[in-house]
């Protein structure tokens, strides 16, 4: 990436290789102090979004698991420790 926040990217090397990809906005940065002070006063609950907590070696299964939207899955934390 350059300084300017720039991103080179060859459409023509995707295209050949056949790549797919997607992008997505999010405000995390701006919402996050607010968050936090939530979560710390007790008002909100992010834990209770987290439905599954699997060994960073299943991550694989775990984008499965959000691709297709099985098991209930909601939020998943992928723990190293586990």
């Amino acid at each position: 990436m350059s300084r300017n926040g720039a991103f080179p990217f060859r459409m023509e090397a995707a295209q050949t290789k056949e790549l797919q990809f997607a992008i997505g906005l999010c405000s995390a940065q701006r919402e996050l102090p607010a968050l936090i002070s939530l979560a710390t006063a007790g008002r909100l609950a992010p834990d209770r979004l987290i439905t599954h907590r699997l060994g960073l070696s299943e991550g694989p299964a775990a984008y499965a698991m959000l691709a297709d939207r099985t098991g209930g899955v909601g939020k998943i934390v992928l723990d190293p420790a586990r």
